[in-house]
């Protein structure tokens, strides 16, 4: 099931795509580190639930309430594999430009994606940008470089 809104914005330019399968605890972290980026351009989100048991449904449909002309949903009733979900979520993006992040991770610079779009326009022979990331050891609280 695709939920969507007629208010969706026209031709974004980058849609960032999230898969998810019983991701509850992480899902709104996740969405709301790739709602809160800055920068000159028009962005959809895209989030891919693979049938999770869990709430994450019920949260990811929250936040399209929320945000109806930034949030499409794809709702499986049933879980088909990463794969499939990677696959069918990528097909729903319509931006020019597209980027990926896991229900169970976060983005920590909030212009992350300006600083790509720069990359991009300044170097037009890259089809690809991807940056460092860090791992929690949540028993330690500590965060390290590298993933």
């Amino acid at each position: 099931m695709i939920i969507s809104s007629p208010r969706l914005i026209a031709s974004p330019d980058v849609s960032v795509f999230i898969i998810t399968y019983n991701q509850e605890k992480t899902i709104a972290q996740t969405i709301e580190s790739i709602l809160a980026q800055q920068g000159d351009f028009k962005m959809e989100v895209v989030i891919g639930d693979d049938g999770s048991a869990d709430n994450t449904p019920g949260i990811c449909k929250e936040y399209q309430q929320k945000y109806p002309n930034q949030i499409r949903l794809l709702l499986k009733e049933k879980n088909e594999g990463i794969v499939k979900n990677f696959v069918d979520s990528i097909r729903l993006c319509r931006g020019k430009y597209i980027g990926i992040c896991a229900g169970d991770d976060y983005w920590i610079d909030e212009l992350k994606i300006e600083k790509q779009l720069v990359f991009f326009k300044n170097n037009p022979d890259y089809g690809v940008v991807s940056t460092g990331g860090y791992r929690l050891l949540v028993k330690k609280n500590k965060m390290v470089e590298g993933i």
